[in-house]
C-alpha cells in the first residue's frame, strides 16, 4: 500500500509543476480553467505512467521517482514542438475540409511575442482618441490581460507628430509601411503596430 501512495503524492503534484514550466516556455493558449485542469491531468496521468515504466525496470522506489520526474521534464520541454506539430496535422485536415485553422498561440503573443522593434500607436475604443504611442519595449501578463511598456518618440522621430488614425494611415501610405491592428474589446483598445 505504501509503495503505491508514494508515487501518487510525489508525481500526482508534477502534473502542475508541469503545467507551469510548458506554458512558460511556450505561447499556448489554454484558454479555460477546464483546458488547464485537462492538460494537468493529463500530465499527471502521464507522470505516473512514466513512474511504472520506470519502476518495473528499476525496482527501487526513490531511483524510480527520481527517473520518472526527469523524463517528465524531458517530454514537457519537447511539448511544445509535438503540439506545433499536432496542429500542423489537424490544420492539415482543416484545411482539405475548407476549414479555418487553428493556431495554438495567444492572439496577443502573435502580435507583440516578436522581438524586432515594434512602433504602436494605442487608441481607445470607439472614439478613436490617441492614449499613447512609442516603440514597443517590454511585455507581461497572462492570456489576453497583458501590460506593455512603451518608450516615447523624440521630436525628431518622423511618427512623433501623429496625432490621430488618419495621420496615422496616411503616415503609414507615406512610408510604405505595413501595420497591423490588435483589438481588445474589454479593455477597449486599439493597438495599430509595425515593425521599424
Amino acid at each position: 500500500m505504501n509503495e503505491l501512495i508514494q508515487p501518487i503524492l510525489a508525481l500526482g503534484g508534477l502534473g502542475y509543476v508541469n503545467y507551469i514550466f510548458y506554458d512558460r516556455i511556450s505561447d499556448r493558449n489554454f484558454g479555460t480553467n477546464t483546458d488547464r485542469k485537462f492538460f494537468i491531468g493529463a500530465m499527471s496521468s502521464i507522470n505516473y505512467f512514466l513512474y511504472l515504466i520506470c519502476y518495473t525496470f528499476l525496482g527501487n522506489l526513490i531511483v524510480s521517482v527520481f527517473c520518472a520526474v526527469l523524463l517528465s521534464f524531458a517530454l514537457t520541454i519537447k511539448l511544445p514542438e509535438i503540439v506545433r506539430l499536432s496542429f500542423k496535422f489537424t490544420n492539415k485536415i482543416r484545411n482539405e475540409k475548407n476549414m479555418a485553422e487553428q493556431v495554438p498561440e495567444k492572439v496577443f503573443d502573435t502580435s507583440f511575442g516578436k522581438n524586432n522593434m515594434q512602433l504602436v500607436f494605442i487608441f481607445s475604443v470607439p472614439d478613436n482618441i490617441l492614449i499613447s504611442k512609442g516603440y514597443k519595449e517590454y511585455v507581461s501578463g497572462e492570456n489576453e490581460d497583458v501590460s506593455m511598456i512603451v518608450a516615447p518618440l523624440t521630436w525628431n522621430d518622423e511618427a512623433s507628430s501623429v496625432k490621430t488614425e488618419e495621420e496615422l494611415n496616411d503616415f503609414l501610405d507615406n512610408k510604405n509601411l505595413e501595420s497591423r491592428t490588435y483589438f481588445n474589446f474589454e479593455k477597449k483598445l486599439k493597438i495599430i503596430y509595425f515593425s521599424v
